[in-house]
């Protein structure tokens, strides 16, 4: 609009200056220099704005083509070093845009160092949703010894603040998709997702600094189900190792068949240097000394799901040298 403005203005001008020039002997030489100088003005701005649009719609494109690739469908790999975290965003994010038919797929690797005892999860939060589920949803997708399928959408998601997602294994995928037309009455305007993706330590690994504490994965949440951890302690020489849980107390749900004590399918502490195993509240308050200068210790919890379960389960140990 503008441009067509200034165009207009611009000839408007030069015709005045020709009539004037063939018609009035008294048009001066000086209004003419002055009518030249508005008329170089109006050139000089005129090409500035039309730099401007051009550049705007080289903009545009671009920004269209980044949503066109974003929604493909094809997966976009995410490889997350220890430590490391990502945001996302759903594609048409700062403008609020609904796109029609967009299906963005993640697939997020975890990239751990072999040598690391420690066990590393890939953490997902939602930090900002509005996904009509008539419209549009978010799927975490994950195969391993249970297969997860967690769907996120307005009406399937408490309020309760940033959901959080753990994955069990160190490969998940998160899919994003609208539908191909809106269904909602009043309009899909403001339909996003961001969330932030990070590498999380959970549990396990080496410990050689005097006076430290060893935890169950997700302390002092509850741990996840189908997890190892190997928790190996080591002392300077001619020193030995003294481990007390000030809290302990694992779940005894039996996720398959008949459990006895200390047998069957039910999550455990383990002291590998002794074999003895541990369950329930039978470390709670108690000791364990080794008497070397190394003692390793081995949990293992169960396929039962209790990471939102009421009560309190897990374990929080501290040792020291002596």
């Amino acid at each position: 609009y503008v441009s067509a403005t200034m165009v207009k203005l611009y000839f408007s001008l030069l015709r005045f200056v020709r009539y004037q020039t063939h018609t009035s002997r008294m048009f001066s030489i000086r209004s003419l220099l002055i009518i030249s100088a508005i008329l170089t003005i109006i050139g000089v701005t005129f090409a500035s704005v039309v730099n401007r649009e051009a550049a705007y719609g080289e903009v545009q494109q671009l920004d269209r083509k980044k949503i066109t690739d974003k929604c493909s469908g094809i997966a976009q790999q995410i490889y997350l070093n220890q430590g490391q975290e990502v945001v996302l965003q759903s594609a048409g994010f700062e403008t609020g845009e609904f796109v029609e038919g967009c299906t963005t797929n993640y697939e997020v690797t975890l990239d751990r160092d072999d040598q690391d005892l420690g066990q590393w999860r890939i953490k997902v939060v939602l930090e900002e949703m509005n996904l009509p589920c008539s419209s549009s949803s978010l799927w975490l997708l994950e195969d391993g010894e249970e297969t997860h399928n967690n769907q996120y959408c307005n009406e399937k998601t408490t309020a309760t603040g940033d959901e959080e997602f753990y994955s069990h294994e160190h490969l998940i995928n998160i899919k994003f998709k609208n539908k191909g037309r809106c269904q909602e009455e009043g309009g899909c305007g403001g339909t996003r997702v961001q969330m932030r993706i990070s590498a999380e330590y959970v549990c396990g690994g080496r410990f050689d600094q005097d006076n430290g504490v060893i935890t169950s994965p997700l302390y002092p949440g509850n741990y996840i189900n189908s997890e190892a951890c190997i928790y190996d302690i080591a002392a300077p020489k001619k020193k030995r190792i003294s481990l007390t849980c000030e809290y302990f107390n694992l779940s005894t749900k039996c996720s398959s068949g008949h459990c006895g004590d200390h047998n069957g399918d039910k999550s455990y502490f383990q002291d590998i240097t002794t074999f003895e195993r541990y369950e329930g509240k039978e470390l709670e308050g108690k000791t364990l000394k080794s008497k070397k200068n190394h003692h390793t210790f081995y949990f293992l919890s169960n396929s039962k799901d209790i990471e939102n379960d009421r009560r309190q389960y897990g374990f929080s140990c501290s040792y020291k040298f002596f």
